[in-house]
């Protein structure tokens, strides 16, 4: 819950102006092979199978990596703790224009989705504003879009 907290905080910090991101010039296709590599021991632990795919690898842009880590590490770690399951498949693309005024990261992984009724509730739900009228199971397939 303290993470939670956290990492909610640092989101107003950031919005505020508050926060710094330390950004470099980063090449993203690099970028998702060293944050794979990084991380093999996790993945292989979790029995995660990640496919990646990049239909450009020549995009940079200006980014900070340690935060961009945490985004992704996050997403990892939902993969594993919403499944149903003892191994995931995620697909990781990078895609983009040829010129590099477009990039677009897609994660998708084989677990349990956001019913699209559910997404106008979703942060109301997740910060626990709301009553929550679901099943504990329902409960565990909800959590946060980025």
């Amino acid at each position: 819950m303290q993470r939670l907290t956290d990492n909610l905080s640092a989101f107003v910090h950031l919005d505020s102006g508050e926060f710094v991101l330390h950004k470099h010039r980063t090449n993203l296709a690099v970028y998702l092979k060293d944050f794979l590599e990084k991380n093999m021991l996790f993945l292989e632990q979790n029995n995660i199978h990640v496919s990646y795919q990049a239909e450009v690898d020549d995009i940079e842009i200006n980014l900070d990596v340690s935060q961009m880590d945490r985004v992704f590490a996050n997403l990892l770690e939902n993969t594993v703790k919403y499944r149903n399951k003892n191994e995931s498949v995620v697909l990781l693309c990078l895609q983009g224009t040829i010129d590099g005024e477009m990039a677009e990261i897609e994660f998708l992984d084989d677990g349990p989705v956001i019913k699209t009724r559910q997404l106008a509730h979703i942060l109301t739900v997740f910060t626990g504003e709301a009553k929550l009228e679901q099943s504990p199971k329902m409960e565990a397939d909800w959590g946060l879009p980025l």
